[in-house]
């Protein structure tokens, strides 16, 4: 997608900062490494999870990328209180996240989160 240099600020490090909201970012791409959201094929059996790259710095503002992309994603992932679901990991880098129901856990440009949905049964 190109991108009129006008919708971009230039911060402070060098790295071009696009200037649009969350729900348009995702799609955009540029010059700094971006975090990627990963779903595991359990969820994709019961809704359509996109995979994308966001320039976000906490897991949820991951989760909300994603959410805009399909709504319906968020009852599987989240409670209603907004907090991850009892059978829903999150890992970050290849790391447990710690903190449940803020989802506050930090991403760095380049990470990668991958959503699993527990499986049970025997």
């Amino acid at each position: 997608m190109d991108v009129p240099a006008a919708c971009f600020s230039t911060a402070s490090s060098g790295y071009f900062l696009p200037i649009f909201p969350l729900s348009q970012r995702i799609r955009l791409r540029h010059h700094a490494a971006m975090a990627r959201i990963v779903f595991t094929p359990q969820l994709r059996r019961f809704v359509e999870t996109p995979e994308l790259e966001t320039d976000a710095v906490t897991v949820r503002e991951a989760l909300e990328a994603a959410f805009a992309v399909n709504p319906r994603l968020r009852g599987y992932v989240l409670d209603d209180q907004g907090h991850l679901r009892a059978n829903v990991v999150i890992f970050i880098d290849g790391r447990r996240m710690r903190e449940l129901k803020a989802l506050s856990d930090a991403l760095l440009p380049g990470s990668v989160v991958h959503v699993l949905q527990a499986l049970s049964g025997g």
